[in-house]
């Protein structure tokens, strides 16, 4: 039987860090109900009513990106739910949008939806995706702030982020795709699609600094994590893929990937990893 959403809202889930106050609401044209949690020097919880929709902001003194979208999802409570960063400026209307992509194709369990992208101010691309089904072979180039999701799903199949990966935490990112990955392998319907939901800003990121020794080691950790079955066949998709845009020599990148897989058993860090050497 086809599903619709009946009464359907959409909800954002703000993760961010030491906002004072509301501003994030009009900064990223938020038309909805939302939940910004963030992660601050203090715990408190504040809520305010705007063009008639409920924003709540909930403050931790917790770390890492994958605990403050957990925040959200506890908190969440519409029928979808899309996921954000602070640097994300929604189109108007992008909840019609959104609502409208569900009902063209109900089978959908999350919808990957086109983002529209600026780096110092110029226009770089658009990230359009045509309409396909997404699989674990085509699933890792996706981030989080396209994705929209039913709530249902994420109860029934008990979703979250990881607490180890992603900006704030021991390893430098791989939380959307991981996420991602563990929808796929429960069962859950993900499809891309076209429509452009939001503009983002590539000025800055908080955890990329280059392809440098540290990138190669928690790529280790992360391949551990994301595909213990074929760990050998990813490591050499990463050496090909960042041979060209790298420094580190093949060899060397192949030995921190190794030492990454290696050092997933106990959680050690690159820099543990450094010192050990």
């Amino acid at each position: 039987m086809e599903r619709i959403i009946v009464n359907g809202r959409v909800q954002v889930l703000v993760a961010t860090v030491n906002q004072k106050d509301f501003s994030l609401v009009g900064k990223m044209n938020l038309q909805t109900p939302a939940i910004i949690t963030n992660q601050s020097d203090r715990f408190a919880y504040e809520q305010k009513q705007r063009n008639g929709q409920r924003i709540e902001m909930l403050t931790t003194t917790t770390k890492g990106v994958g605990i403050n979208r957990n925040l959200g999802l506890l908190l969440s409570r519409e029928s979808i739910l899309l996921f954000a960063d602070d640097d994300v400026v929604y189109t108007d209307g992008y909840e019609q949008i959104i609502y409208n992509a569900f009902q063209k194709i109900p089978e959908a369990d999350v919808l990957i939806f086109s983002i529209d992208f600026f780096k110092n101010g110029i226009h770089q691309d658009v990230g359009l995706y045509k309409k396909q089904r997404i699989h674990i072979y085509n699933a890792l180039k996706y981030g989080t702030i396209s994705v929209a999701i039913r709530r249902s799903a994420v109860e029934k199949k008990n979703l979250h982020f990881s607490n180890i990966f992603g900006g704030g935490t021991p390893y430098s990112c791989g939380e959307d795709s991981l996420f991602i990955l563990d929808c796929l392998r429960k069962g859950l319907k993900i499809y891309t699609y076209p429509d452009v939901i939001a503009e983002n800003s590539r000025d800055k990121s908080s955890w990329f600094f280059g392809y440098n020794r540290k990138f190669f080691y928690d790529k280790g950790v992360w391949i551990a994590a994301a595909f213990p079955r074929c760990k050998t066949l990813m490591m050499l998709y990463f050496v090909i893929r960042f041979i060209s845009v790298s420094e580190i020599p093949l060899i060397e990148s192949w030995r921190l990937l190794r030492a990454g897989m290696r050092g997933f058993r106990e959680l050690e860090t690159y820099d543990n990893f450094e010192i050990n050497c």
